[in-house]
Parts: C-alpha cells; structure tokens; sequence
C-alpha cells in the first residue's frame, strides 16, 4: 500500500498541492517528524500565511498536538522548486496529553477580529470531536497570537528531488497518476491570492 508519509534523505514529508487562482496545481512537501501529521490547514488574514494544526497518538503518549505556522513566503518558494523548499512550519505551539487537556484534535479555523485595535492579533480555535465513544471529548480551545511575533518558517532544500524520484518512491510509473494517487490521499489544497 502506498503511504503519505515517505522518506527522503533521513526527512520524513508529505505531499501537498498548491492551487492558485490560473487555474495550477503545484506539487509541494511538507517536513514532518516524530510521528505527527498534518491534519487542518487555515489561512490567516491578509498575506500571513497559513496555520497548520499536527496530530499524533499512541497508547503509551496519548495525544500529542502541534500547530505551525507558514509564511508566504516559504508557501511561495515552495511553489516555484519544491526540490529547494521543503516547507518546515515554525512552531507556535505544543500540546501533550502529559501538560495539558487535550484529545483528538482535528479541526482549525481562524476567528474573525473584533475590531480595528486587534489588527496585529490573530485568534485562532482547534476543536476535538468525540467520536461518539465514551473515551472521546469534544473541546474547543482558543489561542490568541500576536502576528508580530510569529517565528519564520524555513526551507528544508534536498538536492536530489525530482518528479520521476518522488513518483518511484511512491511506488507509481507516471507523473499522472501519481498526481491522481496524491489528490485521494489527505492532501491539503492550499488557496493561494488576495
């Protein structure tokens, strides 16, 4: 079975897709580690780039939680050569069964300003769902960042990365279907404009 997760040069990565308003789709990767995998993307106001909510969960860690943020300019570069930019989202923020009370994160959205003074200020809430399972919760945080303070996020450049090498590592012959395979797999589709 093909996986989303794959290995190149010791980085672990997942495939993503970056729309833009002409009408293309760029191939692009996303650095992971430790188990963690993006599960919910939001863009934030104006030209701030994106958040990226990470989830991982183990019988002996329980839930471990990340959110990231993108710039647009690591979202740009991206794009244009995913061979020198594989994104690494600056992290925000770290929640752990151990510290904190947390369960199955999955969503994020960005919350609407309140007015003209939170300018610099975003909001922003992740939510668990229960799952209908008695050991499941449904909570909803929020956190609220100062846009003037968020870290960069950085490039990770592989030397080596080409179209034919992702498609053969992903076990697929031509650039078609694996394009295909990465449109059924959990890819994000990142808008990119105004």
């Amino acid at each position: 079975p093909v996986q989303d997760i794959f290995l190149h040069q010791d980085k672990e990565m997942v495939p993503g897709w970056i729309y833009s308003f002409d009408g293309n789709f760029s191939l692009v990767y996303y650095e992971v580690e430790n188990g963690l995998r993006p599960v919910a993307m939001a863009r934030l106001p104006g030209k701030q780039g994106l958040l990226v909510l990470e989830r991982f969960w183990s019988a002996a860690t329980g839930n471990i939680l990340r959110v990231r943020h993108l710039s647009p300019e690591v979202l740009l570069r991206s794009q244009q050569d995913p061979s020198d930019c594989v994104m690494v989202g600056s992290l925000l923020a770290e929640l752990n069964n151990s510290q904190h009370n947390v369960d199955n994160f999955e969503g994020l959205a960005i919350l609407p300003r309140a007015g003209a003074e939170d300018e610099d200020r975003i909001e922003f809430a992740i939510i668990s769902d229960d799952n209908y399972s008695p050991r499941q919760r449904t909570l909803l945080f929020s956190f609220r960042v100062d846009v003037r303070l968020l870290p960069p996020a950085t490039c990770t450049p592989i030397t080596t990365l080409s179209t034919d090498q992702d498609v053969n590592q992903l076990g697929k012959k031509d650039g078609s279907t694996a394009q295909a395979l990465a449109l059924a797999m959990s890819i994000a589709f990142i808008v990119l404009g105004s």
